[in-house]
């Protein structure tokens, strides 16, 4: 089993231990406070070696020399290139700040900001669960694309999902009440 938790790791915690997963991918960018293009891949060792890559590269080889070549056992066996490693020291940073902040103490905040927004917006526009859930809240909408350009010009930033009548809103440890209430009183 292959979980996309792009939607946790950096919001709540995760043991890919304890949901049996096979691997499990994310990006760096959304709540692990990264640059774009950063993220990760997670493969259980036992299932890693099931694996045959797609492409294989030397950083993906046990030893460059070898004779036959070698994969490594775990999820090193698809490195496939040299990365740029400039937007992973800010992925690590990201992830520094987070487990600096704290799991708990970030899940918390989300969860109050979330819950206020919520609680704030009228029941038959509110797309998302009312129970929390996450830091994302979908809200419906009369025109997503100009409410999201509306909301914009007063430095409130959502985003509308196409085709669906709603725009998105992310709550995030860096969000306040007050960016909250503005986004209410936007709407």
């Amino acid at each position: 089993m292959l979980v996309d938790a792009v939607q946790s790791v950096g919001q709540h915690p995760v043991d890919v231990d304890s949901w049996g997963a096979d691997g499990v991918a994310a990006a760096g960018h959304k709540w692990l406070l990264a640059p774009t293009g950063t993220g990760f891949l997670y493969v259980a060792e036992d299932f890693a070696r099931e694996l045959q890559p797609a492409q294989i590269g030397y950083l993906g080889l046990a030893d460059a020399d070898a004779d036959p070549y070698e994969l490594h056992p775990d999820a090193r066996r698809f490195e496939v290139g040299t990365a740029s490693p400039a937007p992973y020291a800010g992925l690590a940073e990201g992830i520094a700040v987070i487990e600096e902040v704290g799991f708990d103490t970030i899940a918390d905040h989300v969860q109050g900001l979330t819950d206020r927004l919520k609680d704030g917006v009228e029941a038959d526009r509110l797309v998302s669960a009312r129970e929390y859930e996450s830091g994302l809240v979908t809200i419906d909408v009369e025109d997503p694309e100009a409410t999201v350009e509306r909301l914009a010009e007063e430095d409130v930033v959502v985003r509308d999902i196409p085709g669906t009548g709603t725009v998105r809103v992310s709550v995030h440890a860096f969000n306040t009440a007050e960016d909250v209430d503005a986004l209410l009183d936007g709407l």
